[in-house]
C-alpha cells in the first residue's frame, strides 16, 4: 500500500510537470517560427515603398493582433476596416502616436502601447499610408 501511495504522489507531480514542459517546448517552437517570419519580412520589405513598409509594420509590430481590417470582424481594438473613409490621416497618425488622447467608442484607454515612443516618424508615416491605402474604397 505504501508503494502505491508513493507511486500516486510521483504521478501527481510528474504529470503536471510533463504538461508544463510540453507547453513550454511548444511556446519555444512557436516563438522561433514567429521570429523567423518577422526576420524574413524585415529582410524582404522595401523601406522606400511606404505602403509595403507599413504593411510589414502592421503585421510585425503587434497591430494585427488587436485590429482587424476585415469588415464586421470583432477585435480587441477598434476595427480598421474603411478607416480611411471615416477618419483623416492626421487622426490616424495621432492615434498611433498618442493612443490615449482619443479613445474610440466602446474601448478603454491604456490598452494600446504608446507607439510614438516605439516607432520613428518614418515608420508611423508608413503605417498611416498603409492604413489609408488598404482601407480606402
Amino acid at each position: 500500500m505504501e508503494n502505491k501511495t508513493k507511486l500516486a504522489i510521483r504521478y501527481f507531480f510528474a504529470v503536471p510537470i510533463l504538461i508544463l514542459i510540453s507547453v513550454f517546448a511548444l511556446f519555444i517552437v512557436f516563438e522561433f517560427t514567429l521570429v523567423a517570419d518577422i526576420r524574413e519580412k524585415l529582410q524582404t520589405v522595401d523601406e522606400h515603398n511606404p505602403i509595403a513598409f507599413g504593411e510589414m509594420l502592421f503585421e510585425t509590430r503587434g497591430c494585427i493582433g488587436c485590429h482587424s481590417l476585415e469588415e464586421g470582424k470583432e477585435s480587441i481594438g477598434p476595427n480598421l476596416f474603411d478607416i480611411a473613409n471615416r477618419e483623416s490621416q492626421e487622426y490616424l497618425k495621432n492615434s498611433i502616436q498618442y493612443p490615449d488622447q482619443t479613445i474610440a467608442d466602446g474601448f478603454r484607454e491604456g490598452i494600446m502601447p504608446d507607439y510614438g515612443k516605439i516607432l520613428d516618424k518614418d515608420q508611423i508615416d508608413a503605417l498611416v499610408k498603409y492604413l489609408s491605402g488598404v482601407t480606402q474604397k
